[in-house]
This record gives C-alpha cells, structure tokens and sequence, in this order.
C-alpha cells in the first residue's frame, strides 16, 4: 500500500502542494487507527486500515522531503528537515518499550491504540498550524 501511496501522490496529488498533499495524509493515519480499533466488530476494518495506513506512510515518505522547503525555503534545509523528523526518530525508537509498559499497565492494546490515534490527531492539527502560519512561497 506504500506503494499504491506513491504512485497516486506521483500521478494525481503532485498538482497540489506539498503541505496539502502532507495535510491528507497525515489525517488518514488517525482515521486509520479508528479502523484498527474496530476490527473487532467488523473485520473488513483491517483492509481499511491497511489501505489508510499504509497509503499514507508511503505518501509521507515522499513529502517529508518537500515539505520543509516549501515551509521554511531552501536555506538551512539539511537542519530544518533533520529538526524535524527528530522526533518522529524518537518517537520509533521509544515506541515499542513504552507500548509493551502501556499493555502491562492497562491490560491490553486498546490504551496503545488511544496514545497512538491522541498523537496523530495532535500531529495532524499541528500540521495544519505550520502550513497556515509559513510564509507563502511560490509554487
């Protein structure tokens, strides 16, 4: 599903921006979690989310790339870009340890789940603020 991301971001999102084509596909990784959380009354909600999810992860593989420049132009582009994938860095490498606590703790995956869907939903809105609040650049 990276894949099938790709292509359509190569042949019908790249007439948008980078910023809207991030902005939708930041918001399907929430929506995506909502369909992993409703696997268990309905089972076609795993297609769903490995459509939403994996669409999109290839999508954002592709304009986490672009975006910085256009938000913050080509100057300094190495530290902004490295600035910001840094927490998403941390985030991977933390995730499985605090995951395995989180099911210990809360008897069960369902409060991963919540922590997960809270981040992508915050993620996704902050987002959203950078694109609006960035100096508008031509395309």
């Amino acid at each position: 599903m990276q894949v099938a991301g790709r292509v359509a971001e190569f042949v019908g999102l790249a007439r948008l921006r980078p910023t809207r084509v991030a902005i939708l596909a930041s918001a399907a990784q929430p929506l995506s979690i909502l369909a992993l959380m409703a696997v268990s009354a309905s089972p076609h909600a795993a297609g769903l989310y490995v459509v939403l999810y994996g669409m999109s992860a290839g999508i954002l593989t592709i304009v986490r790339g672009t975006v910085p420049a256009e938000l913050f132009g080509r100057e300094g582009y190495g530290a902004v870009a490295g600035a910001m994938v840094a927490p998403g860095i941390m985030a991977r490498a933390a995730g499985p340890y605090l995951a395995a606590w989180m099911w210990e703790s809360f008897g069960g995956y369902r409060s991963v789940q919540v922590v997960i869907l809270i981040a992508g939903i915050t993620a996704c809105v902050a987002f959203i603020g950078a694109a609006a609040l960035a100096p508008k650049r031509p395309a």
